[in-house]
C-alpha cells in the first residue's frame, strides 16, 4: 500500500490501516482528547477545519460525535483517493460524518457546532491573530487548535527560516515566503488566544514541547490547546485599533 504524504491515515474498525497517510489519526484523537476520555465526544456536533484526508474526523465520529468535515482539497490530492474508502466505513458503521468541501473562512456560514477544531492551519497564513479573530466569530462553544510553537518564556515569535530552528536540510530549498511559517512561543500564542475572545485556555498535550518536537509520534504540530469561546472579536475592525506603548 502506497503512503500518501501530508495526510491521516485511515483506520478500519478492527484496526486495520485502508489508507496509509504520514499521520496517525488515533494518536490524533488522543492528542484533541487529552485527559477528558472518549465519552466527552459522544453526542457533541464538530466541525472539523481543513480535515484533510478525515481520519481524525472518522475517529470522533466512532467515539459517538456528529462531525462535519470540511477540507478545500486545493490540489485535488487527498479526497479522490479517500473518499470512496469513508464513504463504506461511514455506511458499515453507521456513523454521522458527513464531508463539505468550504474552506477555513467559510466556517461562520456552516451553523452551530459545539467544538471546532483547527488544527495544523493557523501558522500557514500570514497575520495569525486574524485567523484566531476570525474563528471567534463562529459559532461554537469551544475551540481546539494546534499549532507549531517556538521555545522560551518571551513574547516573540520565531520564523522556521531563522537560522536557531532546526529543520532537516534542504527543507525549505523552494520556500520563499517569508511572511508564513512564524512559530509563537507559548505565552504569546496563549496570550493571542486571550485577545481573541477565548477564555479558558488549557495545553492538551504536553507542554514541554516545541517544534519541531512533538508530543506523540504521528502528530502533526508541537503544541495543542483548548479554549472556551468569550466573545467575538471582529478581525477586520481590530486591524484598525491604535496600540498605544
Amino acid at each position: 500500500m502506497a503512503q500518501f504524504k501530508g495526510t491521516q491515515n485511515i483506520y478500519a474498525a478492527d484496526g486495520e490501516i485502508l489508507f496509509d497517510g504520514q499521520w496517525d489519526s488515533k494518536e490524533l484523537f488522543k492528542a484533541v482528547t487529552g485527559s477528558v476520555g472518549k465519552e466527552y465526544w459522544r453526542n457533541r456536533t464538530i466541525l472539523d477545519i481543513g480535515a484533510n484526508s478525515s481520519g481524525l474526523s472518522l475517529e470522533l465520529a466512532r467515539a459517538g460525535a456528529d462531525v462535519l468535515a470540511i477540507e478545500p482539497d486545493p490540489y485535488n490530492t487527498i479526497k479522490k483517493h479517500s473518499a470512496d474508502i469513508l464513504n463504506d466505513l461511514i455506511a458499515a458503521e453507521r456513523l454521522d460524518l458527513s464531508f463539505g468541501s468550504d474552506g477555513l473562512f467559510d466556517a461562520h456560514k456552516l451553523g452551530n457546532f459545539d467544538t471546532i477544531l483547527c488544527l495544523g492551519l493557523v501558522y500557514h497564513f500570514r497575520d495569525q491573530q486574524f485567523v484566531l479573530d476570525y474563528l471567534s466569530t463562529c459559532d461554537a462553544s469551544e475551540l481546539i487548535i494546534s499549532n507549531q510553537t517556538a521555545p522560551g518564556n518571551q513574547l516573540s515569535m520565531v520564523n522556521r527560516l531563522d537560522e536557531s530552528v532546526r529543520v532537516p536540510d534542504n527543507f525549505w530549498s523552494n520556500y520563499k515566503e517569508r511572511l508564513s511559517g512564524w512559530h509563537p512561543t507559548r505565552p504569546l500564542f496563549e496570550r493571542m488566544l486571550d485577545y481573541a475572545g477565548f477564555t479558558n485556555v488549557e495545553c492538551i498535550t504536553d507542554n514541554e514541547f516545541n517544534y519541531p518536537q512533538k508530543p506523540s509520534p504521528g502528530v502533526t504540530n508541537s503544541a495543542y490547546y483548548r479554549a472556551q469561546k468569550g466573545k467575538s472579536i471582529d478581525p477586520v475592525a481590530s486591524r484598525y485599533v491604535y496600540l498605544p506603548r
